[in-house]
């Protein structure tokens, strides 16, 4: 069977979301199934257009960026967009497995006959009310376009051949914003790869490649860099750490990276926080610290907490 993995975000993973499906990828691609990916060429996280990681095809979509004029309705217009590129490069497709309601909702709409497996893994409008900027006009876009966002998400719930959330939490968040009937959302809880993620001694060349001096603790982050991970709390916190023979290291990239970049810096803590970017190996990155840290205002389920556990 041809599988297509569908996510804004793949390789490198910017959050657990990304590991997640990079692994269930791999999995698919074990039991004889030909797995490709599609994506957005992001302007924040550089990749190209086409790609092999292991035994997975991955196609990148140009990033999608309308004009001024647009903007407010630009889910729609992503909408057709991700429709008719969908129906340019997908038709041999046998089933599609998305991580983003409009993917799921372009699949559905360009591929009727077709199944289509909707992974939610958060609510967009709340994920996007979070990231709200202060200024009059990014709320204006925001309230013009908050409709077009729940039609498109509960058209791909409703339509989807199967729903499934990672928790019970987020299963009762859509059922209720999105009068979903009981029934029709599942609830399919993640695990961890215990032979990739187990304890191991630190990389000693990994520390060095981080600048991790010998003796220092280390208090890690991992995941998306972006307003509901909550990490300038972390960063305010790590500044007060009487502790100075401690490293801070934040692991992910995103929008938030030069904010957070010039906020340890007005903190005074440059010297001893490190930015690694988003990894591939976090089994090795793991090991190397004393405590993990991710102090979110919202995790639908949180599966770098598992992966750190482990």
């Amino acid at each position: 069977m041809k599988l297509q993995l569908q996510y804004i975000y793949f390789n490198p993973p910017a959050g657990g979301v990304e590991n997640y499906f990079r692994e269930a990828g791999k999995y698919f691609s074990r039991r004889g199934n030909q797995v490709s990916v599609f994506c957005s060429q992001h302007p924040d996280l550089p990749a190209p257009a086409r790609e092999e990681s292991g035994p997975l095809r991955i196609f990148r979509h140009p990033y999608y960026s309308p004009g001024r004029l647009i903007q407010p309705f630009k889910p729609i217009a992503y909408l057709r967009y991700l429709k008719q590129t969908l129906r340019e490069t997908s038709g041999e497709i046998d089933l599609f497995i998305s991580r983003h309601p409009y993917y799921a909702r372009a699949a559905q709409l360009a591929f009727p006959e077709k199944p289509v497996i909707f992974f939610p893994p958060d609510l967009r409008t709340r994920r996007l009310r979070e990231q709200l900027g202060g200024s009059l006009k990014d709320r204006a876009i925001y309230y013009l376009a908050r409709p077009q966002i729940d039609m498109i998400e509960r058209g791909a719930v409703l339509s989807a051949d199967r729903v499934i959330t990672l928790s019970s939490n987020l299963k009762r968040q859509f059922e209720l914003y999105h009068r979903i009937p009981p029934g029709r959302i599942k609830v399919v809880p993640p695990g961890v790869d215990t032979g990739r993620f187990h304890p191991r001694p630190p990389d000693r060349q990994l520390s060095d490649e981080f600048g991790i001096l010998p003796g220092e603790k280390v208090v890690l982050s991992v995941g998306r860099l972006s307003p509901e991970k909550n990490l300038p709390l972390l960063l305010r916190a790590f500044s007060l750490l009487e502790m100075k023979s401690a490293r801070l290291l934040i692991v992910g990239d995103g929008d938030g990276r030069k904010p957070l970049e010039r906020m340890a810096g007005n903190l005074g803590i440059s010297p001893r926080v490190s930015f690694p970017g988003s990894r591939n190996d976090l089994e090795r990155i793991y090991p190397l610290a004393s405590v993990f840290v991710l102090p979110s205002t919202e995790e639908p389920f949180g599966q770098v907490y598992l992966e750190a556990m482990a």
